[in-house]
């Protein structure tokens, strides 16, 4: 089964930013048995964000391939997986829906997306949603 992943959540002119290590516009995770695919990227993203979101458009997908050994707790298919990327728009927010473990997230404005480090692969994800809400 796919990972979901989610990229990005846009708000107006601002899109979400989880500070993970490095931060990022990916909220990700698989759907539940019971869950349509828009069902399990709404859920992920409340749990990740607390945001409530609708689902706008699949947007592109990257075909990874490990080859090496994985991490055991990982919980990635090895050694091929697809991340299905999808925009969202921002409906709302709920904090009882966020898992209080999961990083910070914030909204920026778009102008502030290169001053925080996003990487390029961000970068163009981003892009394309933009383009496809345009």
């Amino acid at each position: 089964m796919p990972i979901l992943r989610l990229h990005p959540v846009i708000r107006d002119q601002e899109v979400l930013v989880v500070h993970s290590k490095v931060p990022i516009l990916t909220v990700g995770g698989r759907c539940e048995p019971h869950e349509t695919l828009e069902q399990g990227l709404i859920r992920e993203v409340a749990e990740e964000t607390g945001c409530l979101v609708q689902l706008v458009d699949l947007i592109g997908f990257i075909h990874a391939q490990h080859l090496n050994e994985q991490r055991p707790d990982w919980g990635r298919p090895a050694p091929d997986f697809i991340d299905l990327m999808f925009v969202t728009q921002f409906q709302g927010f709920d904090a009882k829906r966020k898992d209080p473990d999961q990083p910070h997230s914030e909204f920026i404005s778009l102008s502030q997306v290169e001053a925080f480090g996003i990487e390029e692969i961000n970068r163009t994800f981003l892009n394309a949603a933009l383009r496809r809400l345009a």
